[in-house]
């Protein structure tokens, strides 16, 4: 089976300080260590990208249905962003990117869009075209639990409905509380929601993303959730 990575810099294996090269961003991401650990897993593919909105992720993972014919071999683990992060379609390399990535300027005034409905429904689409495919998956967070906002997706709606979700009923839920020591716990941990905290350590680079250490970490977490549901 084929294990497909989508989301922002923290799947991607970004870490901005200390510098470490793109080249071996891939090697370097938890879904490496995931495919590398995993008996199920014989191939691997990094879609995710420093800066991603979620518009772009589901647009790479639109792409990918769209153009390749091994969806029965794949398994799709999905990692949401924030949900301010705003994506414009960039029609020169085919791809939704970060604002700043494409224009250079903000391009949307305040308070002119509704982020949790925006996200709500862009959850909804992923999941109706998974379920359209029959692709197997999991979702879970990057930096914050997104389901705290969520409208419609409380954890009462995720166990109806048999939503895939990483650890769905516990508050802090996302790759960035592997790191910080907070995984599972239920209290509520202060700027989760853009991965910033006083309390370093080995698991933590000064840019707040995973270190190297911090992907093992990710991959050695999760590694039982991801594969429950391929």
């Amino acid at each position: 089976m084929k294990l497909l990575i989508f989301g922002d810099s923290f799947p991607a294996g970004y870490i901005k300080d200390p510098t470490y090269s793109k080249n071996n961003w891939k090697t370097t991401s938890f879904g490496y260590h995931l495919f590398k650990k995993s008996k199920i897993f014989t191939e691997y593919e990094n879609f995710a990208y420093p800066g991603d909105g979620n518009e772009c992720i589901v647009y790479q993972i639109y792409k990918y249905i769209q153009n390749n014919n091994d969806l029965d071999k794949c398994f799709f683990l999905i990692c949401w962003t924030g949900v301010t992060r705003d994506s414009l379609y960039d029609i020169k390399h085919d791809r939704y990117s970060n604002c700043n990535s494409v224009i250079n300027k903000l391009v949307y005034p305040e308070n002119t869009i509704d982020y949790i409905f925006r996200t709500d429904h862009l959850i909804f689409s992923v999941l109706h075209i998974l379920n359209w495919y029959n692709i197997k998956y999991t979702m879970t967070s990057s930096f914050n639990n997104i389901l705290r906002d969520s409208n419609f997706f409380t954890v009462d709606n995720i166990k109806k409905h048999n939503i895939n979700w990483i650890c769905p009923d516990r508050t802090n839920n996302s790759l960035f509380d592997i790191i910080t020591n907070d995984w599972q716990s239920d209290v509520k941990i202060e700027n989760q929601i853009n991965h910033i905290t006083n309390r370093k350590n080995s698991k933590i680079a000064s840019c707040m993303h995973p270190t190297l250490y911090g992907h093992e970490c990710i991959a050695n977490t999760i590694l039982d959730e991801v594969e429950r549901y391929t």
